[in-house]
């Protein structure tokens, strides 16, 4: 899996980028992630997030590397904006 650095615009002047942090493919088989949420260029808030592998790795997965990051960003991106939704900025 990969890390996405690229800020990723959510809105009211939010985004989020991700650092991809460990795979546990022996027992659990999911990501995990480091979620950071900014507001304009300020750095708000850090969350964990676990996504499924979606059998990243496993020579029967019938998907792609590319597919299964589209999937593992969708997840992030939800994490992401669902904490948005609860930080009130400046005079909101």
């Amino acid at each position: 899996m990969k890390h996405f650095p690229e800020h990723t615009d959510i809105g009211k002047g939010f985004s989020w980028t991700a650092t991809f942090d460990s795979h546990d493919w022996g027992r659990n088989f999911d990501f995990y992630f480091t979620v950071t949420l900014y507001h304009g260029r300020m750095k708000i808030t850090t969350i964990s997030v676990k996504t499924p592998d979606q059998m990243y790795g496993d020579p029967n997965c019938k998907l792609s590397n590319e597919e299964i990051a589209k999937f593992v960003w969708g997840m992030l991106d939800t994490a992401a904006r669902k904490e948005a939704a609860t930080i009130m900025v400046g005079d909101e």
